[in-house]
């Protein structure tokens, strides 16, 4: 009797410890969906693009373009301005930062912002998800392509950059935080080693789990 009495107990802690997992996969799940519809609402339906290699081993678009100097968190204007400049509009920072829709409220400008502004002022935009050499095949096209990373390794903060060329050690950018440039040329001020590029395009977080490795392909020229 003793032994059917720990057997049942056993059978019974089991079953709780069962139940107890089932309910933390359903919240994770129902999390989960909750979240990716806000960030669908508030970022955007990224479109996948992959390619198994890149085109071209480096490239590095050259052209009569300069770089600003943005204030807090105007990021997404001014690297749409750089964008629109090498597209033939003349375009400043601050002036596209503050035409931009969709903003938070401490100012920051969810993606669909970039992508609506560009429309209205006649471009081809979209936001894409993908792997580097898809990027990189992007860039190649000849257009400078924005990407969102974080401000550094770890950090939970996220800046938009144009990437304006690339080879098989760095991944070249024209940065708007004068603090993040590493170097003088003329076509870019700040270079990445790749495997960092990587970890920094890594944008994954608890608030928004699938939307990493995040660009914008814009293009076209004025309609």
């Amino acid at each position: 009797m003793k032994r059917f009495y720990v057997r049942m107990n056993l059978t019974f802690e089991g079953g709780e410890v069962v139940q107890r997992f089932m309910d933390v996969l359903s919240f994770v799940k129902d999390y989960l969906v909750i979240v990716t519809i806000v960030d669908i609402i508030l970022i955007g339906l990224p479109i996948p693009a992959f390619a198994r290699r890149a085109e071209k081993e480096s490239y590095l678009i050259e052209g009569d373009n300069f770089s600003e100097e943005q204030g807090k968190c105007e990021c997404a204007g001014f690297s749409s301005a750089y964008v629109y400049r090498h597209l033939g509009l003349d375009a400043k920072g601050m002036d596209t930062y503050q035409k931009m829709p969709c903003k938070g409220p401490k100012g920051y400008v969810y993606c669909k912002g970039i992508v609506k502004l560009a429309r209205r002022n006649g471009f081809r935009a979209m936001l894409r998800t993908g792997n580097l050499n898809a990027l990189k095949n992007t860039v190649a096209k000849g257009n400078p392509v924005i990407v969102m990373l974080r401000t550094r390794k770890g950090a939970r903060g996220l800046h938009y950059v144009p990437v304006v060329g690339y080879d098989k050690e760095f991944i070249y950018i024209t940065d708007s935080v004068k603090s993040n440039r590493n170097v003088v040329s003329p076509h870019f001020n700040r270079k990445i080693p790749v495997t960092e590029f990587k970890k920094l395009w890594n944008i994954s977080m608890l608030k928004q789990p699938f939307f990493f490795n995040l660009f914008f392909e814009i293009s076209g020229g004025q309609e």
